[in-house]
């Protein structure tokens, strides 16, 4: 059987700190925590789903409310971002121009970088290898 994953919600972090604070009995293992607090602009502050370990959660010190409620305050920096995309690698080309024309052929189809529309001679070709980066697009 699959452990239900526990959505908790914050509608305001502790600005003091930059934490959010989570009542003790809502802690629990695949939390996914939602910050839903929004600018002026009526953007989210922080954006997307997070979530944190119990283990971790339960190593954050705990403030007591008036109402005796307990928290555990956890810092937003320490919370773990789910939907993240995956970073592009990124090819950084060197500055290659001391290469003859035939070897700035050979660097420039290794990088993909075939035919560049409007290029004529090596003048296009020598731009870009000059430290430049190719996000591979």
């Amino acid at each position: 059987m699959k452990a239900r994953l526990k959505t908790i919600k914050i509608h305001s972090p502790i600005w003091k700190t930059r934490s959010i604070g989570i009542a003790t009995y809502k802690l629990c293992e695949g939390m996914i925590i939602e910050i839903d607090y929004k600018t002026k602009e009526g953007k989210r502050l922080y954006p997307g789903k997070y979530t944190i370990s119990l283990d971790k959660a339960l190593s954050y010190p705990i403030q007591t409310l008036s109402s005796g409620m307990r928290l555990k305050i956890i810092p937003i920096d320490d919370l773990e971002r789910m939907d993240t995309p995956p970073k592009k690698k990124t090819k950084i080309i060197p500055d290659n121009s001391d290469l003859t024309e035939a070897e700035h052929g050979e660097v420039l189809d290794a990088l993909g970088f075939n035919e560049l529309p409007g290029a004529t001679g090596d003048e296009i070709p020598k731009c870009i290898l000059k430290g430049r980066t190719n996000d591979g697009d």
